[in-house]
């Protein structure tokens, strides 16, 4: 009778098989880490605290011509995607053992998404909900909730070509959210040799998306905001986790061949500055490297994001290192850190703060777009977003993190 009905035998021989090819290939861990235990690193939530810093920079002072020209939003944007796949992959690497060893998929990735929920879900909804609540009153708020409500506000950018006002910086948030639905599977599922020629997979893919989408005409927010066009920076983060864990799987290149590559990557890096210039009409063009159809230069498309990653990576392992630098120092600041700890609500608020400072600067007849009233603008928009996320996490948002210790992944 066992012999008519091999399937059940069958998967449970692979299941086996798999994890006995986990165990004889030198698993560095042999039981599944509780993420509330896992190594914290202080210099971490510095990075955070400077990214956002960055995003906030960029987002007043967008028309001063170094911001124009360097985008520092877009590199603190992108230093947040390298850290959410660092960390969110070292937390799956970290519990891989329990799902594909001790048969506990379902609950290693019920808990996954549980705390995740925990974490992001109060603060992004409370604040969606308030936003819906002044929207008769509020012009830029109506309209298009479905889509934030369900963590699609990148797809609606680019599907109608529009920035919103007041929730444009939720593309950043979807694109996130997109990920942590994906990822588990992508960590969990594949067997342990196949996961670094398919991180590096992913990692090709958000160029090679860029490239072909600016040479199709699309508009920029095609070819920036859909989830696919992010994973480099994700992936290079997931790539870092994955060589903390599983190093015997990386040979390391000669200290000669790595001064090649950041020597040419800081070339592309220039190349790509070189097209956003070029994109503004202050240099020549050349017919290839300028697509006029989309504003976006094809060089820029393909290295701007992916080029600057490998220095976005650079400094978090700086800030993972055991070894003691300046930068490291720098990103333990006290203020930096304790920014950087309340960075998610910052930078959920900033944007609705930047509106509705700037609508009391206009009924107090107060100058805000240069000189000192824009200066003054920055400073009182800083204040606010920080009084805002830190009054957020100490009424909302930790006390449901309290929450997430009733769900972790060691039983």
């Amino acid at each position: 009778m066992n012999d008519c009905n091999p399937g059940p035998r069958l998967c449970t021989m692979a299941w086996a098989k798999r994890a006995a090819d986990e165990q004889g290939r030198g698993q560095t861990m042999a039981h599944a880490v509780d993420e509330s235990k896992a190594e914290h690193w202080p210099a971490l939530d510095g990075l955070r605290g400077t990214a956002v810093l960055a995003v906030l920079f960029e987002h007043v002072y967008q028309n001063w011509d170094p911001v124009v020209w360097l985008r520092p939003a877009h590199l603190g944007v992108e230093l947040f995607f390298v850290l959410s796949g660092f960390l969110i992959t070292r937390v799956l690497l970290n519990n891989r053992p329990e799902a594909v060893e001790g048969g506990s998929f379902r609950r290693v990735l019920g808990v996954f998404y549980l705390r995740r929920a925990i974490r992001i879900f109060p603060i992004y909804y409370l604040t969606l909900a308030v936003m819906i609540a002044l929207s008769p009153w509020v012009n830029g708020l109506q309209g298009h909730h479905l889509w934030r409500l369900g963590y699609l506000t990148n797809f609606h950018m680019a599907l109608h070509n529009t920035q919103d006002t007041y929730y444009g910086h939720l593309w950043t948030l979807a694109v996130e959210e997109q990920f942590y639905l994906i990822w588990p599977f992508v960590i969990l599922c594949l067997p342990r040799r196949w996961l670094l020629p398919a991180l590096l997979q992913v990692i090709a893919l958000a160029p090679l998306w860029r490239g072909l989408a600016s040479c199709m005409g699309l508009n920029e927010l095609w070819i920036r905001k859909p989830f696919w066009a992010s994973v480099d920076c994700l992936g290079a983060g997931a790539l870092m986790a994955l060589y903390r864990w599983q190093p015997e799987a990386f040979r390391l290149p000669s200290r000669w061949t790595m001064r090649m590559i950041l020597i040419m990557c800081g070339l592309l890096l220039i190349a790509g500055l070189q097209g956003r210039w070029v994109e503004d009409g202050q240099y020549l063009t050349i017919p290839f490297l300028n697509r006029e159809a989309t504003g976006q230069s094809l060089v820029a498309s393909l290295t701007l994001g992916t080029i600057e990653t490998p220095f976005l990576v650079l400094l978090v392992m700086i800030c993972i290192s055991k070894d003691e630098s300046w930068f490291k120092a720098l990103m333990c600041w006290r203020p930096l850190r304790q920014l950087g700890k309340v960075s998610y609500g910052f930078y959920l608020y900033h944007a609705f703060c930047m509106s509705f400072v700037a609508l009391g600067f206009r009924i107090l007849n107060i100058p805000y777009l240069s000189g000192w009233g824009l200066h003054a603008f920055f400073v009182v928009v800083f204040l606010c977003s920080t009084a805002a996320a830190f009054l957020s996490w100490r009424w909302i948002e930790a006390p449901f993190n309290q929450m997430k210790k009733r769900f972790r992944y060691v039983g």
